[in-house]
């Protein structure tokens, strides 16, 4: 059996918020809240996943500002989902807050893992050096072979 692999789940709570935000866009975008409120969710939940994966590893200079933006996402995007019910109540809020929290959990839990991470370079598939023979009779000033065999056939010159 195959291993749950949770590096999905952020990914399958961006889905659950783009189609809660997909039937709100519907009932104040008539049909175009078919596409609109889905491209939104899925925008708003991939940034979320993201920021909540990445966010450790930026510099500390854009730091507050992915803080302050991380937590307005986190608050607006149930906010639209709950003020888009007829009738918001406590559950509506609570439905419209648990993908997020989901998928900030998740995020930060796999980290870095998340995103594709870049190939290290392919080791040249160069063969390895092959070794050298060379003639150590006294007063060779032959080269290195490439072989032993002809090394050998050199080295019969040698013999009287």
């Amino acid at each position: 059996m195959k291993k749950f692999d949770p590096k999905i789940i952020p990914y399958m709570a961006a889905i659950t918020t783009a189609i809660m935000l997909m039937r709100a866009a519907v009932d104040h975008f008539g049909v175009w809240g078919w596409a609109i409120g889905f491209m939104a969710g899925l925008v708003a939940s991939f940034s979320l996943a993201i920021a909540g994966s990445k966010i450790s590893d930026i510099a500390a200079k854009r730091k507050p500002l992915a803080y302050v933006s991380l937590a307005f996402m986190v608050t607006i995007s149930p906010i639209v989902i709950a003020l888009s019910d007829p009738t918001p109540n406590a559950a509506t809020w609570a439905w419209a807050m648990f993908p997020d929290a989901a998928i900030l959990l998740a995020s930060a839990v796999t980290g870095k893992s998340l995103l594709a991470q870049d190939e290290p370079p392919a080791k040249s598939q160069s063969k390895p050096a092959k070794p050298a023979f060379s003639c150590k009779a006294a007063g060779c000033t032959a080269k290195s072979f490439g072989s032993q065999s002809a090394l050998n056939a050199h080295q019969r010159k040698h013999k009287p």
